[in-house]
């Protein structure tokens, strides 16, 4: 028997972004966070691709601008602008996008090679291109060539240098342990509060389909069942469940999809902001003096991107209701 955790395996991911209207994405492996873009200083004689440096918790983050390297007009950043870090070979820069739109699968039948791709960004930055069911498609960027290219550009300049002694001498000192004690949260919106979950616990990230099957006779935070590429996905309301106002459905809305005991659901939540690394150090516990219902916060942490609070949600409480109900609502779909 297939488990859940062994399709998640076998499975492609993908974080999708917009530059200029097209669609294009990458796979979730080499993506260590999406954040706001982060206050950048501009160096003398950088390559023109390159904003500036940013400080990530300790280390120096050059951040390039996708426009720029795809010959795209510039454009001001907004509260949708995010930046990607990516890992390449132990180093890690930021690449500016206009917008990130969500975290999908997709099957391995639907992706195609280089070859078949004709359009006006060179197909040498693209690895090849998802065809989705609506027909349109999605760009693979193929940022191991863009990063090889950019270092190539950096390597002329005195920006590689600073970035990589300073790097160097920041993690000189630090602990394999402390490394390997990083973990990535997905971090959501419930009206003005900022939630976050591991990304370990999150399969893909979709938009909500106008319409739902409602089932009978189940708990009220249960918003139905949608078929989500041949699957019976149960679909809960975050917000109902952890004791917000039910708002009417609009764009900015997403279904985090989780997978916990074997048990695949959609949790409906207002938006999806963004992807931050933290340690375990970082998460600091539930005051005592706080009323927490059923132990559903595990803690939170300071967001650094934002200075805000994010409350870390119990996986295990998320999927409280749905366990209990799971069998009903699977057996009403067949």
């Amino acid at each position: 028997m297939t488990t859940a955790n062994q399709e998640i395996e076998d499975i492609n991911q993908f974080v999708t972004f917009k530059i200029n209207d097209e669609l294009f994405c990458v796979s979730m492996a080499p993506v260590q966070e999406i954040i706001r873009v982060p206050k950048a200083v501009k160096m003398p004689l950088a390559p023109h691709t390159v904003i500036g440096l940013s400080n990530l918790r300790g280390n120096v983050l050059p951040i390039i601008s996708l426009r720029r390297i795809f010959q795209m007009e510039e454009l001001e950043d907004d509260d949708f602008t995010r930046a990607l870090v990516i890992e390449h070979n132990g180093n890690q820069l930021g690449f500016v996008v206009d917008r990130v739109s969500n975290v999908f699968t997709a099957e391995k039948e639907n992706i195609e090679e280089r070859e078949n791709i004709h359009h006006s960004i060179s197909s040498d930055l693209l690895s090849g291109i998802i065809k989705n069911n609506d027909g349109t498609i999605t760009m693979i960027i193929d940022f191991d060539k863009i990063i090889e290219q950019e270092y190539n550009i950096l390597r002329s300049s005195n920006v590689f240098d600073t970035v990589l002694s300073t790097n160097n001498t920041t993690n000189t000192d630090t602990d394999e342990t402390e490394v390997s004690d990083d973990m990535q949260i997905v971090v959501f919106k419930l009206g003005d509060e900022d939630f976050g979950v591991k990304v370990k616990d999150v399969q893909e990230i979709v938009r909500v389909p106008e319409t739902l099957t409602k089932v009978p006779q189940t708990s009220s935070n249960v918003e139905g069942i949608i078929n989500l590429r041949g699957v019976v996905l149960p679909v809960i309301n975050q917000r109902s469940q952890l004791g917000f106002n039910v708002i009417t459905r609009n764009d900015r809305e997403r279904i985090m999809v989780c997978v916990y005991e074997d048990i695949k659901t959609g949790f409906i939540v207002d938006s999806v902001t963004e992807i931050i690394t933290v340690s375990s150090s970082e998460i600091k516990p539930v005051p005592s003096t706080a009323v927490v219902q059923n132990n559903c916060i595990t803690g939170y942490i300071i967001n650094k991107n934002t200075e805000k609070i994010t409350m870390l949600i119990s996986i295990e409480h998320m999927f409280k209701e749905i366990v209990q109900e799971y069998d009903k609502i699977i057996a009403s779909a067949s």
